[in-house]
Formats: C-alpha cells, structure tokens, sequence
C-alpha cells in the first residue's frame, strides 16, 4: 500500500489556525518596530568578552540536564522564594506548550481573556482543549463577573493571564486577578513576559496561594535570540511539570550566554530604562494626532483618525519600518497598529516618516 500523508493526519488539528506568526522576513536595512524586542545591541568589548566565554563550551557533551547553577542563579537575582522552584525552557511559547501537555485531558477547559496572547488558545485548540474566551472591559481592564462566572461553569484547568497584557499593553487591577486566583480550582498562570518595562509582579504574592505559577522570559529584556524562559512555582507542581519536559531541552551555549548575562545585568536594566524612557518620549509625541493607548510594557498600540491601520502600515513599509496592524485582532482594538519601541534614531526616523508629504499629520518631538 502506498504512503498516503492524508491518512495519518488529524483533520481536526489541521483546521486549527497555525502558530507560526503572519510575519515574512525583511532585510536588514528594514527598521524593526514590530516584534517588541529589544533594540540595543551590545558593546563590541561585551561581545568580546561573550565569545570568550562560548569559546570554553564543550558543544561534544551534552548540556547541563539539571540547569541548576542557572537556576540557583536566577533565584538570587529576583529574589525567588526559597521553597519556590525554577523550571526553563526554550521561551515562553515552549513552556505554555509544556503546561498544555502536563494538564491535558478529554474535555478539559482553559480560560484566557481577549484579547491576550494569541498562543494560549492556539495552542491549547491544536491540543484538544475547550477554550473560553472573556473579552476585557472597553478599557482594557478584566471583565471580573464574566471570568468568575466561566471559572464556576467550566472549571478551567489552566487560566492564562498577560500581565501586562499583550497585545493592549496595561497591566490589570491587582485585586481583579487575585479574585481570579482565590475562585479557581485549577491553575492560573500569570505570564510577567513584560514585567522588565512595567515593573510590576505578582512574586511577592504567589506564596499566598498554592495555584500560581509565574511565567517570565529573557526575550523582551534583550536576549530573544537564545530562546530561554522560565516558569516559578511551588516545588510538588515544579516537580510534577518537569517529569514529562524533554530531557536536555536547553542547549549549552544558551544556558551559557544566560549566565553570562546575569553577570551583566546592569546593562539589560540600563537599556530597558532606556526604552522606557523612549516609550513615553514617542507617546507624547504621538499624541499630536494619534490616540495613544497607555502602555506597561515596550510598545504602544496607536490609532489614526485620518488613516486605516493599512494605510499606516503601508506607508511605513515603503519607508521601510515594520509596524503591526493588529486592527483584525479584537473589535477593542479596531483601527490600532502596534509600534515597538526602537532606539532614539529608530523613533525618529518614524516620527520623520509619519511627517512626510502625503501624510495628513505634523509631529513634533
């Protein structure tokens, strides 16, 4: 009989919209302003020194398969709670996956507000799982009665909460979250992918509660190339999460440049100041003649009153700066593009561009 790919594939799972980011490569004279990361690079004696350091990488042996001098190192640094442990692993999308599978089960549910980050209910889609979906509050904010409400109905194994959110930017009311916390029978999982550009924890409350775990991840601060990301929580459930993680999951030269990064972790809080200091710089430009939602985290969700979020995006393409049109994300943030936070020169540029004949518009910064 011949092979037949058809055959051994789950319609189901293919109908499922794809995880891979609508998102084609530029080259490197494009201006990325879209994907939130961070814009600075390092020092030439800094990457000096970090070669060096990959240089004594033995790439024959297997990677550490207990990662625990990170770990230890990572419980210093943020100031872990001692009977808190620290799983990693390649992002946060590799540990949202890794959650998904530990807690799957037949017509098991989640919960994840709209709009949020678009891989919590993908991904639990693709696996099986019943997905609730509770659209924020106009502004931005949990609708509280309508989650507690879903949480006493469905029981939601997992709920997934952004904080800040991602694609709005804010932070939600504490108190809003710690109500969601206290109803659930199963686990809420605050994602903190932010938390270096707002600066605001639930850390110092997990230990309240036996059904938290606090997710976080190197991306956003400046090392989205070495894929690491970390999950706290208390030690049965850290315990329980890693037996069914694949061994040897996080290569050495990444466990490596992490290390060497905590060592240098004066420079990653510098250059996230600086971009925070950047964001409100171009918010307060902006607001001349956009509505500028205000943000948490290491960009701004704009909206043009003259122009379609197509229009804008297309104008700054042909300037070649990336932005996001995230209009068809959610009814909330209809007419919104999302714009990242560059370096000085970078937000310039798009102040420059977003000036230019043509454009109904005159910024000042």
């Amino acid at each position: 009989m011949a092979f037949c790919l058809d055959d051994w594939l789950d319609p189901n799972k293919l109908q499922q919209t794809s995880l891979q980011l609508n998102y084609r490569e530029y080259p490197d004279d494009f201006i990325q302003l879209a994907l939130m990361e961070n814009p600075f690079s390092w020092s030439e004696d800094l990457r000096a020194q970090w070669l060096k350091v990959l240089e004594s990488v033995a790439l024959n042996r297997y990677p550490s398969i207990s990662q625990q001098l990170l770990k230890q190192k990572l419980c210093h640094f943020f100031n872990i709670p001692d009977d808190y442990f620290v799983l990693l692993d390649n992002g946060s999308n590799a540990l949202i996956a890794l959650l998904l599978r530990v807690f799957s089960g037949e017509g098991r549910n989640i919960l994840v507000p709209s709009p949020s980050y678009f891989v919590y209910d993908r991904l639990a889609r693709q696996m099986g799982y019943q997905v609730s979906m509770v659209d924020l509050k106009a502004n931005r904010e949990l609708d509280l009665n309508k989650m507690l409400n879903n949480i006493k109905l469905n029981k939601p194994v997992l709920t997934f909460i952004a904080y800040p959110n991602n694609p709005t930017g804010n932070c939600f009311n504490e108190k809003d979250i710690e109500a969601i916390i206290t109803a659930s029978c199963g686990l809420v999982v605050i994602d903190e992918a932010y938390y270096p550009y707002s600066q605001k924890t639930f850390l110092e409350k997990i230990q309240r509660y036996d059904n938290v775990l606090l997710m976080r991840s190197f991306s956003k601060m400046g090392l989205a190339g070495i894929r690491l990301g970390y999950l706290v929580g208390p030690k049965t459930i850290i315990d329980t999460i890693s037996k069914l993680q694949l061994a040897f999951s996080i290569n050495s030269l990444t466990l490596a440049t992490a290390d060497f990064m905590l060592n240098h972790y004066d420079l990653l809080l510098e250059q996230t100041q600086t971009v925070i200091q950047e964001r409100d710089r171009l918010k307060s430009a902006l607001e001349n003649n956009f509505s500028v939602l205000p943000s948490d985290a290491n960009y701004l969700v704009i909206r043009s009153n003259d122009l379609s979020p197509e229009q804008l995006h297309q104008h700054c393409l042909a300037q070649k700066i990336l932005i996001s049109n995230i209009s068809h994300v959610h009814p909330l943030l209809k007419g919104c593009c999302r714009v990242s936070i560059g370096t000085p020169a970078e937000s310039q540029l798009l102040l420059n561009t977003l000036s230019m004949p043509g454009m109904p518009l005159c910024l000042v910064c």
